[in-house]
């Protein structure tokens, strides 16, 4: 996924739709407070460098490069689209940590087939994402999210 962690528009008021209402999110909200707020503030610094960052909605936020929270969340976030991926056909294993994708698809490829043919094929056509330019969209985000 290219640019990720830049693309991603997460929002903490959506933590308990991604973790279900756990009990859990009501023990840890003054954590989580303050982790929305060093996101705040990083989006805050890196804003007037990041041109694409311009059309972020209000409450919410790039993820921070690096930060291990980053890394779970960008995780939690992209949960809807590992199941959708697991539900096409032919697909026989899918691996995911955080923005890198292993895809095991069984399929001949036709020798002059490429694998941007083949990503249409078994993406676009499921309507699981959609074609932006030369890049691929997942259509249940609302993010600049870019799969290429």
């Amino acid at each position: 996924i290219k640019s990720y962690f830049y693309s991603v528009s997460f929002s903490f008021d959506n933590l308990n739709k991604y973790f279900e209402d756990h009990e859990l999110l009501g023990k840890i909200r003054t954590l989580t407070n303050c982790m929305k707020k060093v996101y705040e503030r990083y989006f805050h610094i890196i804003r007037p460098y990041r041109s694409d960052l311009e059309n972020v909605k209000k409450n919410h936020y790039p993820l921070p490069i690096g930060l291990f929270s980053s890394m779970l969340l960008g995780n939690v976030y992209l949960k809807d689209l590992d199941r959708s991926i697991m539900t096409i056909p032919g697909v026989m294993h899918y691996g995911r940590y955080v923005d890198d994708i292993l895809l095991v698809i069984d399929k001949t490829i036709d020798k002059n087939e490429n694998t941007t043919s083949l990503l249409e094929e078994i993406f676009i056509k499921t309507g699981l994402f959609h074609k932006e330019g030369t890049n691929l969209k997942f259509n249940k985000f609302d993010t600049s999210c870019k799969v290429s």
